[in-house]
């Protein structure tokens, strides 16, 4: 029996304007998302209002709804790049998250088939979108079951889409701890973490790969040993064209892709043990190194060292660490080290100063 609050509810939904009716779903997505059952719209109100016929309330269902036959029904019923699908795709809030999206596309084999001819808009709707099975995420980036040949350039395409997909940077958090939750959500990131190992170390991997592993969750059960990988994406110091580049890019305050790749490598291995900082700090590769200024927790006197040596690429590593802000010692010697680059900068800059400031003020606001 349907609540007496839904009725009404859904009575009130029907009556109104479409406009009112989708700022009432947005609404609703935004602040009820984590409380299902104290939802009072149910299946057949939503079918209710699709059968309104309205394209307001059918692009707002189908971003914003809750219920998967209703959404999946949207998503089939328009062709390709259309705005409903495109909706479909992102939207947070549709139930079923264990196993979306496949439930858009009736099984995982037809999703399979789709990344072969799959729009860019759509591809982005999708991959950058949190609400993505954590189980489907792994089984495609692992090369499991379905997603058994994949091909590279299919794969490559899923990671790019992954470095806007805010669910890629963030840990678990949850109130309750669940051992068997945190295990299938840490599943996405060993699985991102294991590409450094089972794919060809080409530049074209490293100028994606990179970039993933600068903001992935440093957590990778499988990866025992991160460090012993940093070789398998050096650039070998017999490519003298590649590394005189890479040390004009390190000179400007830059990584080249191959750089990043062993600094994500470095960095993954800092945060399984943090004791390994000092020998970090030592290493010979600059990459290596910059895995500490960019997420170790080093002291002021290391910090002022590390600027000896490297440059302005301690400043521009170590602007975004957030331990050098946490105390005021290696927040002065970042502030000195940005007004030291931009003395040494033609014409009077002040980029590396003005970026302190931008960061500090973002800091400072949350």
């Amino acid at each position: 029996m349907r609540h007496y609050k839904t009725i009404v509810q859904e009575a009130e939904l029907l009556a109104t304007s479409p406009e009112s009716v989708a700022q009432f779903l947005k609404s609703r997505a935004a602040g009820s998302s984590n409380k299902p059952s104290m939802d009072v719209v149910d299946e057949d109100a939503e079918q209710a209002l699709q059968s309104r016929k309205h394209p307001l309330i059918d692009l707002a269902l189908a971003q914003y709804g809750r219920h998967v036959a209703v959404v999946a029904s949207l998503f089939s019923s328009v062709s390709a790049k259309h705005p409903i699908r495109l909706a479909a795709l992102s939207n947070k809030n549709v139930e079923g998250k264990a196993s979306f999206p496949i439930h858009l596309f009736g099984s995982e084999h037809k999703l399979c088939e789709w990344l072969d001819t799959a729009p860019e808009e759509e591809f982005a709707a999708l991959f950058e979108n949190p609400n993505l099975s954590n189980a489907l995420l792994a089984d495609l980036l692992s090369r499991r079951g379905t997603w058994d040949k994949i091909s590279d350039d299919n794969l490559r395409k899923v990671v790019h889409a992954l470095l806007k997909n805010e669910r890629m940077q963030a840990g678990y958090q949850k109130q309750f701890y669940d051992e068997w939750k945190q295990f299938n959500y840490t599943s996405v990131s060993d699985a991102a973490w294991l590409l450094a190992e089972t794919i060809e170390p080409t530049e074209r991997w490293a100028s994606v790969l990179g970039w993933l592993y600068e903001k992935l969750e440093p957590a990778a059960p499988s990866i025992k040993k991160p460090l012993s990988l940093v070789a398998r994406w050096r650039t070998s110091a017999k490519d003298k064209s590649t590394t005189a580049l890479e040390a004009e890019l390190n000179a400007d305050g830059n990584l080249s892709h191959c750089q990043r790749m062993c600094k994500g490598l470095a960095r993954l291995a800092l945060a399984q043990n943090n004791k390994l900082l000092p020998t970090l700090l030592k290493d010979k590769d600059i990459a290596v190194r910059c895995a500490v200024y960019s997420s170790g927790r080093i002291s002021a006197v290391q910090l002022k060292a590390a600027f000896k040596r490297d440059g302005v690429l301690v400043f521009d590593e170590g602007v975004v660490n957030p331990f050098l802000w946490q105390s005021d010692a290696t927040r002065a010697a970042l502030w000195q080290i940005a007004e030291a680059c931009d003395k040494k900068e033609k014409g009077g800059f002040s980029a590396r100063r003005e970026r302190f400031g931008v960061v500090n003020r973002e800091l400072k606001s949350k």
